[in-house]
Parts: structure tokens; sequence; C-alpha cells
């Protein structure tokens, strides 16, 4: 099993960025680009909820440790972090514009 992790670590290009990651915020927001960025673009909200939950799950699988320190609640449709929800909430159900992504961040 850890042979397998290691050659993912390899081989997935995006691995060493999301390990570094600060806070949820920029997580968030490195996500909104890259799926811009990978012609992608479908990321609404809630999406992007779920996808910041199950990555910071993985770190936990990965490298022993949370990807970053805030919290999730649990609410109807699945683990919601406050600051992110507030944030783009604005969007609705609506895919959130490429121009909320970031780039860079380290």
């Amino acid at each position: 099993a850890e042979k397998q992790g290691n050659n993912f670590k390899k081989k997935n290009k995006f691995y060493g960025r999301l390990k570094l990651m600060g806070t949820i915020m920029d997580a968030a927001k490195y996500l909104i680009y890259l799926s811009y960025n990978l012609k992608v673009r479908s990321l609404t909200p809630l999406k992007l909820q779920k996808i910041l939950y199950l990555s910071n799950g993985w770190s936990y699988v990965w490298d022993d440790r949370e990807l970053f320190l805030e919290e999730f609640e649990a609410w109807k449709y699945g683990p919601v972090n406050l600051e992110v929800y507030q944030y783009f909430k604005k969007y609705g159900s609506d895919e959130i514009p490429e121009w909320e992504g970031i780039r860079d961040f380290f």
C-alpha cells in the first residue's frame, strides 16, 4: 500500500501544491483556478465545499495530517465550511466565475 501512495505522489503534478496549502480560502481559490485551467469549468459553491472536504480527508490518508485547519459543519446537503460558504453563497447554484480563482499563493 505504501508503494502505491508514493507512486501517486510522483505521478500527480498537483500533489505538491495541495500538500502545501495555507488556508481553506487559498485552497478554494486554487481549485477554482484549476477548474478553468483544466477546462472543467463547472465548479459551483456546493461542489467546491465537497471537494474541499474530500481533499482534507485524503490529506489524512496520504500525509497523516489535515490539509487546512478550518473546520466543517454537517449540513443537509453535505459538509460546509462557514467562511467558504459566506464568501461564495452569492453564486447560489451557478458556476463560480474564473476571476475568483488564484494561481499562486505560496
